[in-house]
């Protein structure tokens, strides 16, 4: 806020001065180093390509009993919780001999372990990516403006969300699932879409994928392909515990479904699959109604039970 109002970016309520205003103190300090690099030329200006890493650790415990909002201590068989974390950061500055920034890249990795014992502990990786350009100035170089378009991964874990969401709408809308089908596999397996709906309503819209807020997720590239893999936990009356592969392709702007498996956890393994359709065709343990538009008897001949 000092550099704010000092820049005359901000204004301060009538009555208060920058003496009132607390002084910046970090939440933690990071241990960490600047390295300048070397030197290059940048639009033929003498510029600095400089790095930043720095890194933090933290562990301990606390004792929920003394926590108020909490069950009476005698309801607490393990009282006392463990935490562990640490922090990371590298970055990279380009910077033109001026002082002024033209370039500036970050990655922040958080890791975070906390939980009663080894056992039950929940472990988290946070990654954060970061970037700002200088992409207008007076004078001097700049660099071009980001590319704001999605990337075939993040348009893939849209569309999880778009099949899920058309599935488990009321009423159902296949036509919207069809629509996102590779049409070798809209041949393949008509009966998809409503075997998409099916499952939903057999085991919940979530069963189908949660890219927003997943236990699990991994994502692979190759080529013109993206395959996405969500595992999905559901504290529900089922306990409900699964998968889903779905593999991907771009056509133009378009992103267009592969294959779908969604599978099931069970105990003893191994996985039972619910759904599975490809180019090969539809495989299932769901009794799917059959496509909306009357064409069951061909959708009957790509199923098996």
């Amino acid at each position: 806020m000092r550099t704010a109002v000092a820049r005359g970016r901000r204004e301060l309520p009538e009555g208060v001065s920058v003496d009132d205003l607390p002084e910046p103190r970090p939440d933690f300090m990071l241990d960490g180093e600047i390295e300048l690099v070397r030197w290059i030329e940048l639009g033929g200006v003498k510029t600095a390509v400089l790095t930043a890493h720095a890194s933090a650790a933290d562990q301990g415990s606390f004792d929920l009993d003394e926590v108020e909002e909490l069950a009476e201590p005698h309801e607490m068989p393990f009282a006392d919780m463990s935490f562990a974390g640490t922090l990371r950061h590298d970055a990279q500055f380009v910077v033109l001999e001026s002082g002024q920034l033209v370039h500036a890249s970050m990655v922040e990795v958080r890791t975070i372990d906390m939980g009663f014992g080894a056992e039950d502990s929940m472990k988290q990786r946070h990654t954060l990516t970061a970037e700002a350009r200088l992409v207008e100035a007076c004078a001097g170089p700049v660099l071009p403006t980001f590319d704001d378009r999605w990337t075939p991964s993040e348009r893939s874990l849209q569309l999880v969300a778009e099949l899920r969401d058309a599935a488990a709408s009321d009423p159902p809308e296949p036509a919207k699932i069809r629509a996102r089908l590779s049409p070798e596999l809209a041949s393949a397996a008509p009966e998809a879409a409503d075997c998409l709906v099916d499952a939903a309503r057999s085991f919940g819209p979530l069963a189908l994928g949660v890219p927003e807020f997943a236990a699990y997720t991994t994502i692979d590239e190759a080529g013109e392909g993206v395959t996405v893999t969500i595992r999905t936990e559901l504290e529900d009356g089922d306990g409900y515990a699964g998968e889903l592969i779905l593999a991907t392709r771009s056509e133009g702007d378009a992103i267009l479904v592969e294959s779908f498996d969604l599978r099931r956890y069970v105990h003893p393994p191994p996985q039972l699959s619910l759904l599975r359709f490809d180019a090969s065709g539809l495989k299932t343990s769901l009794a799917c109604t059959g496509p909306s538009d009357g064409a069951a008897e061909e959708a009957a001949e790509g199923t098996e039970s």
